[in-house]
């Protein structure tokens, strides 16, 4: 992801993966750092993330993470994404924002 290898990739389907919270917690990281920029798509949906692993995409979010979103999924995870959708809602997107409960 650092070497910008995937610097134009728009939809990155993980649902169903089993990450847990230090998966997603990686992954915030580097999408805080800029990485996947041009991401329109993130499907996180059925895998094992709480509240912890939430807060970190939603801080992540609150960096300016996923500027181009327009469907974010994090449907059937054990943690509540409320933070994800302040973080949210912060930035003005109301289309992820209303992806997001799906």
């Amino acid at each position: 992801l650092a070497m910008g290898v995937l610097a134009r990739l728009k939809y990155l389907a993980l649902g169903v993966n089993r990450i847990g919270d230090d998966g997603l917690k990686s992954l915030a990281e580097a999408l805080g750092k800029g990485i996947l920029a041009q991401l329109t798509f993130l499907h996180l949906g059925k895998n094992k993330i709480s509240d912890a692993g939430l807060e970190s995409l939603a801080k992540a979010l609150t960096m300016g993470a996923l500027p181009a979103c327009i469907s974010l999924l994090l449907n059937e995870n054990p943690g509540d994404y409320s933070c994800v959708m302040q973080a949210l809602a912060q930035r003005n997107n109301s289309l992820c924002i209303e992806k997001a409960l799906y």
